[in-house]
């Protein structure tokens, strides 16, 4: 019945199409909106998470870098320094207070044959009057003095002498060496602590290069390493190196070298890959210590690449977000359309009941409160069905009482007269005669019967209710007629519940009905059968109590069924057509209803229900035993 109803549904849709619309629309914003806005908000949220975790990979990177520079330069200084307390006990003078040159070149030698000591090139020893005493490289020993030494190696040795610790300064070489090197010099004192010359040397900075070269953060990515002047050290481009580049007015350079500056940072400044100003990067920077010496270590990285793959996760956020969107979309249509259709099934059902259409059922379709209104609409139709039935039977019921009150009317006066004058026949005539006066007094008492009936019809008694057992009752008539079932080999089963509630209701009446039941039962099964009786108690709050009578008998047809509560109608000769008709209208006085099912060859069920108008509630549904009571017939 469902989906015949659907099309049905789908026509009558125009007729709450607004509440469609408003309803879809109302849901679709509270439940988009939401989405939107929190889509939005984690779409900026994603952007500066993703901004904020590469800036903290590239600070850690750039620590990681620095601390690996730090590492080297560290090593590279104790091997350095051991070197100049080895050179002192070694080549010291304690008369003279001066180094010797044979010693000197000797420890020299010996110093530069220790594997070791690899990471040195070429070691220099200088006087205090900056004359040098020694080299490992002996082309600068026969060099001018102002050319024995880089400019570079100079300006350590100023720093040296001038009691620097340990002073460094990097090499430019011609492109074409391709030889990252720096010089390295830290003093040589007498025990005294007085500086009598400095130790020179010669330091492979490839490591340093190929720390910073091999940075990678990105797809373009460029990293450097300059001094405390803002020369460029190393850099992912050599060729910067070798031009001499210096970016001491970048932010990030300017940071890491702020004096006492331990930790690393990001900053975002405008650079090209050139050195000029031309494109944004965002800049990871940290300060790289040496002792004394203070470097910048620095990893560009463009902007534009950042917010790509900031905008590649925004994107990703908006298509879950429209997805989300078409889920939202699809799951309100159908709720909608879930909520539409019983709201149209109702629409149906009012116009189909306008029509006058009493046997059409909404479909229950839940157990919300739409299946609730459903199942209640439902039920008003049946009640509407009830009480136009019994309008139409009350309406059948006035019209035959009229014309029975003026056929026993019309038929008892001259009834009366006959009556009367049989009795002076009776006198006149002889015995011989009397059979004839029998036999038309015998016609004249049945037609006496039959007026007797109309009168019964068209005034039938008043109720006269009282608190009756409907148990007891069933108990009573079944024992009657015992002994008649049993002569037409019929069992009679009563299963009925234990602590039935008493009904209002006049107990002769009552009797007379249920009796014309059981013995149109019993007719029915003239070759034997079983008659099965239930009662049970029913409705809401269990307020009603049911009667249940079950045969299975020939059954009746179902043209004859439509017809069995009508008056004067029956199948058989000798029926006369008042039993079930009678019935009905006693169960229908008592505010009850009777039905009855007669599948072909299957029996007959007659289901009758009445009210309790008792105020006494039940006590249960308990069987008087699993069998019940049996009366045996058979």
């Amino acid at each position: 019945m469902r989906n015949s109803l659907r099309p049905r549904l789908v026509q009558r849709l125009p007729l709450v199409g607004g509440l469609f619309q408003r309803l879809f629309f109302h849901h679709l914003v509270l439940v988009t909106l939401p989405i939107v806005v929190l889509g939005l908000l984690l779409v900026r949220i994603s952007q500066e998470a993703i901004r904020n975790t590469l800036r903290e990979d590239g600070e850690e990177i750039v620590t990681q870098v620095k601390g690996q520079i730090e590492r080297y330069f560290v090593d590279v200084e104790r091997q350095l320094k051991i070197l100049a307390i080895g050179l002192e006990q070694a080549a010291l003078d304690e008369e003279s207070g001066r180094l010797s040159t044979r010693d000197t070149d000797r420890y020299l030698s010996v110093a530069k044959g220790n594997d070791a000591l690899d990471v040195f090139g070429h070691l220099f020893v200088l006087g205090s009057a900056d004359s040098l005493i020694a080299a490992t490289d002996f082309a600068a020993r026969r060099l001018p003095p102002q050319e024995r030494l880089p400019a570079a190696a100079r300006e350590a040795v100023t720093d040296a002498l001038s009691g620097i610790d340990l002073a460094m300064v990097p090499v430019y070489p011609p492109e074409e060496l391709d030889v990252p090197a720096l010089y390295m010099a830290t003093p040589i004192r007498s025990p005294f602590e007085d500086i009598v010359g400095a130790l020179i040397a010669e330091v492979d900075a490839d490591v340093v290069w190929r720390l910073v070269a091999d940075i990678q953060v990105g797809d373009n990515s460029q990293s450097f390493l300059t001094d405390a002047e803002g020369r460029v050290i190393a850099h992912t481009n050599r060729a910067l190196v070798y031009q001499g580049i210096s970016y001491m007015a970048l932010q990030s350079v300017q940071t890491a070298l702020v004096p006492g500056r331990r930790d690393p940072g990001v900053v975002s400044e405008v650079i090209d890959r050139s050195g000029q100003e031309g494109e944004e990067m965002v800049a990871a920077f940290a300060p790289v210590m040496m002792g004394d010496l203070q470097w910048a270590l620095v990893i560009h990285r463009p902007e534009a690449e950042v917010g790509q793959i900031a905008d590649t996760m925004s994107w990703q956020v908006m298509v879950i977000i429209l997805v989300g969107i078409a889920l939202a979309l699809i799951s309100t249509l159908v709720y909608t359309r879930r909520l539409i259709l019983p709201i149209g099934a109702l629409v149906e059902g009012t116009n189909r009941l306008s029509q006058g259409d009493l046997q059409y059922k909404i479909p229950v379709a839940g157990h919300d409160e739409l299946g609730t209104l459903a199942s209640e609409f439902n039920v008003m139709v049946e009640q509407i069905s009830r009480i136009q039935q019994r309008l139409r039977q009350g309406e059948h019921l006035d019209t035959l009482a009229k014309f029975s009150s003026v056929v026993a009317h019309e038929i008892r006066n001259p009834l009366n007269a006959m009556q009367i004058n049989l009795h002076l026949l009776r006198e006149r005539l002889g015995e011989e005669d009397s059979v004839y006066l029998d036999i038309i007094s015998s016609e004249i008492q049945r037609l006496e019967n039959l007026v007797r009936e109309f009168q019964t019809i068209s005034r039938p008694p008043a109720l006269n209710p009282e608190p009756v057992d409907v148990n007891t009752l069933i108990t009573d008539i079944v024992k009657l007629q015992t002994e008649t079932a049993s002569r037409q080999g019929i069992m009679v089963v009563a299963d009925l519940v234990a602590g039935l509630p008493k009904i209002e209701a006049d107990r002769n009446r009552l009797t007379q009905a249920l009796l014309n039941i059981i013995l149109n039962a019993l007719q029915a099964m003239p070759e034997g059968g079983t008659l099965r009786i239930e009662t049970a108690a029913v409705g809401p709050a269990e307020r009603e109590v049911a009667i249940t009578m079950t045969d299975n008998g020939e059954g009746i047809a179902p043209e004859v069924l439509p017809h069995v509560f009508d008056y004067y109608y029956t199948t058989r000769d000798e029926g006369s057509g008042l039993g079930l008709s009678v019935a009905h209208r006693i169960i229908f006085e008592h505010g009850g209803q009777i039905s009855i099912e007669s599948p072909p060859g299957e029996g007959t069920t007659v289901s009758i229900i009445l009210p309790r108008r008792s105020p006494e509630p039940p006590s249960g549904n308990e069987r008087n035993g699993e069998e019940g009571n049996v009366w045996p017939g058979s």
